[in-house]
């Protein structure tokens, strides 16, 4: 007999995981009498908490379900106290996420962020996850499935998986057939608030078997070719993983360069034609990862080398000088190579101290050997720069959550990292350098919901930087963080978000290398160890909604800098000294885009974008930007056909703020068949355009320039990319790849 009192309530919580204690989100928990009348319901939060309140005296029906997992259902009793039901377990199911039709609908706004679960023609016709987000259309982010970018109408959208920070090689590599769901946050609160935005992969969970898995990228126009392979082993409560790649590149190029220097006694204009380039790089990386878990923590350790190569980047140039006194003719040469070597080591722990408490520990520590080499010969003029680094970085993280009552949540994050740099150069200058910076943030988080449809978050806390370059005194900076957010959900299908955030930022270690190198018989290049810390005002404000099959969003900000660090061009002994300095820059930009669902297997997806730059230092300048991009694709059966295309734009970069882009219009379209393990595409980048690249140009009182660099990299080019996969023993999940090529460094280099 079951029985419910009406008397005083209670609560009840707990904390939903799967078979390897990873937190289950948006798992969907009810409460029933015992003839399947509702009482309530809610979903798990980030870390897998669910708290039901307001629930009477007597017995009921517990379930909790999740797709991709066996639903868990429970007979309780509530008697005069708060009920903790701790940890469940939910049990895989053994129907795969691909093999289940969403007939609902699969975009849904939840607590300041989007829901999307990928449909079957999206997951069959992915390889990575960067392929499944392209075919997902998402309002409000752009994807570049090559290079592994992501970005929405304010920055760089950063990665997760299953909660934990990814880079470009780790989402590479997820099997889309293993992703349930994806979160996008773009209002991103507790261990996501201090990411502009954030794409978080829920990605399934198995304990047994292995897989191994190839990939291969060839550009035909031009040597470019990646080439991966991966390898799992799971057994019990511990899985082995191997990862190793090669990437490759030889692109062949030439130039027009116009220079005008203001030199005060005599002004220069010199004109370099480059009449053969040659660019040649390469890079490998292996790593091993072991991990370890338990219902009460997940322990992961990960061991990398990773190596840089650019063994030739050369070019043949005819300079022109223009003055006063007549016009002179040379030859020159150029020549650079630069090789780099780092491992790493990374260690993580995911604590659930209690059902609504967990503590994330991560450190991550490096140590990189840089060599740098750079010649160059103009008729009897000659200059060399050659460095050695040894480069070592720590980062020490701690991140602290508890699950209040209401949904509410508290976060704290503690972070420290440390940097240091010692340099040797030879040739024009012989000098040794030592460089080493600490820096410590401190947040905390706090979300109140306020009602049914507002939330409100707010973030405090400061940075601490501390960095000393040779010979220089100790600096000191100190800068606030404060952010402060309103989310309203009018109704089930819309979100509305006005937020305003006051940050820092600090210049990075090679812009403060003061070290000076001759880039020819006009300009010597170094950088500025005065350069102050900026502190940054943006506010935004964005509205998103569902209606039918078509997804809009509009948004639109506003970015202040009161220093930022910008390109700086001024004139000592008769050269012009490349270098940077201190400029207020305003950022305003509005965006507004669509996607519509024609036909299950036809989708389109449009952006419209206006964005204006203004910089105040020695010298005012502004800039108005449109931006406008069509992406289309169809499904047929094991194809995919995608077609795109972007409007000419002419885009200030947003790093110096001293360099324009003019793009001409940029278009393509691909062909891919996938089909149990294997996966093949072909496509074409501006197939009736010769020459696609930009027009570079920068303008100062004291130096100005323009370039147009035809490069093959982009002009008429197509690729094919296969790729391969093969599960053995019981299926497991296609494991990330965290691996990045990038590796640290704090020399000032010339390209």
């Amino acid at each position: 007999m079951c029985t419910v009192l009406s008397a005083q309530t209670h609560n009840i919580k707990g904390r939903i995981t799967d078979e390897s204690s990873t937190a289950i989100q948006y798992a969907t928990v009810t409460l029933q009498t015992c003839d399947s009348a509702i009482v309530k319901g809610t979903v798990t939060d980030s870390t897998g908490i669910f708290l039901l309140t307001d629930i009477n005296n007597g017995e009921y029906i517990f379930t909790a379900s999740c797709i991709g997992f066996n639903t868990y259902t429970k007979n309780i009793t509530v008697d005069n106290n708060d009920t903790d039901m701790d940890n469940i377990t939910l049990h895989a199911s053994d129907n795969m996420i691909d093999e289940v039709e969403i007939k609902g609908r699969s975009f849904i706004r939840k607590e300041g962020h989007a829901l999307i679960i990928p449909d079957k023609k999206q997951v069959r016709h992915a390889y990575s996850a960067y392929d499944l987000l392209a075919n997902m259309m998402i309002p409000g982010i752009d994807i570049d499935r090559q290079n592994g970018e992501v970005k929405n109408f304010t920055g760089t959208v950063s990665m997760y998986i299953n909660g934990i920070k990814a880079d470009t090689r780790e989402v590479m590599a997820l099997r889309p057939k293993d992703i349930e769901k994806v979160e996008y946050h773009d209002a991103p609160t507790g261990i996501y608030s201090n990411e502009n935005a954030v794409i978080n992969f829920i990605v399934r969970q198995y304990d047994m078997g292995g897989y191994i898995s190839l990939d291969g990228k060839q550009t035909i126009g031009y040597l470019n070719g990646d080439y991966n392979a991966a390898a799992k082993i799971v057994k019990g409560s511990t899985n082995y993983k191997f990862f190793g790649g090669h990437a490759m590149s030889k692109t062949s190029f030439t130039s027009e360069e116009y220079e005008y220097a203001a030199l005060t006694d005599n002004p220069v204009q010199r004109e370099n034609i480059t009449k053969a380039g040659l660019d040649k790089n390469n890079s490998q990386y292996v790593r091993f990862d072991m991990q370890n878990s338990t219902q009460k923590r997940t322990l992961t350790g990960k061991l990398s080398l990773i190596r840089n190569s650019t063994p030739r980047n050369e070019s043949e140039e005819s300079i022109t000088y223009r003055t006063m006194h007549g016009t002179t003719g040379s030859d020159a040469y150029g020549k650079n190579s630069q090789t780099g070597w780092m491992p790493n080591a990374v260690f993580t722990g995911n604590f659930n101290l209690k059902s609504n408490q967990t503590l994330i520990t991560y450190l991550d520590a490096s140590y990189s050997r840089n060599d740098y080499d750079r010649t160059y010969s103009e008729n009897g003029f000659k200059s060399k720069t050659e460095a050695k680094e040894d480069f070592y970085k720590a980062l020490a993280s701690f991140v602290y959550n508890i699950g209040l009552k209401k949904n509410n949540m508290l976060t704290v994050q503690l972070n420290h990292m440390y940097q240091n740099s010692r340099m040797a150069y030879t040739g024009d200058y012989d000098e040794k350098q030592h460089f080493w910076s600490a820096e410590t943030f401190l947040y905390i988080n706090y979300n109140q919901q306020i009602s049914k449809k507002i939330s409100l978050y707010a973030h405090a806390g400061f940075s601490s930087l501390q960095y000393k370059l040779s010979n220089r005194n100790t600096q000191n900076r100190i800068g606030p963080r404060f952010n402060v957010r309103i989310m309203a959900q009018p109704a089930s299908n819309q979100f509305l978000q006005v937020a305003l955030d006051v940050s820092s930022t600090y210049p990075t270690m090679d812009k403060l290398n003061d070290m000076p190198q001759t880039l020819s018989p006009l300009m010597t290049m170094r950088g500025n160890p005065d350069l102050d810390n900026s502190i940054v005002l943006q506010g935004n404000a964005g509205y998103s909604a569902q209606f039918g099959p078509v997804n809009i969003m509009t948004a639109a900000s506003y970015y202040f800098m009161n220093k930022a660090t910008v390109a700086d061009f001024f004139i000592d002994s008769g050269k012009i000294i490349s270098t940077y300095a201190n400029a207020g820059v305003q950022l305003a930009n509005i965006m507004a885009e669509a996607t519509w669902k024609i036909t299950p297997a036809l989708n389109i997806k449009a952006k419209g974008q206006w964005l204006h730059t203004y910089m105040n230092g020695k010298e005012s300048r502004s800039t108005n930007t449109w931006i406008g991009n069509f992406s289309a694709d169809y499904y047929l059966k094991a194809w995919k056909i995608n077609l795109y295309a972007s409007l000419p734009c002419k885009i200030i970069d947003t790093q110096l703020f001293r360099k324009d882009f003019d793009y001409k219009a940029n278009y393509g379209l691909s062909l891919s068949w996938n089909n149990r393990g294997w996966s093949v595409e072909a496509g074409t980048n501006n197939p009736f355009t010769k020459d696609a690249a930009p027009v570079i140009t920068i303008a100062d009182n004291n130096y100005t320039c323009a370039q147009h660099l035809h490069n093959n990299s982009m002009q008429q080019t197509a690729y094919v990319k296969v790729a391969y996969t093969f599960d053995f023993g019981k299926q497991t999940s296609k494991e990330s790849n965290d691996t990045g090529r990038n590796i640290n460094s704090a020399i000032l280099k010339a390209y």
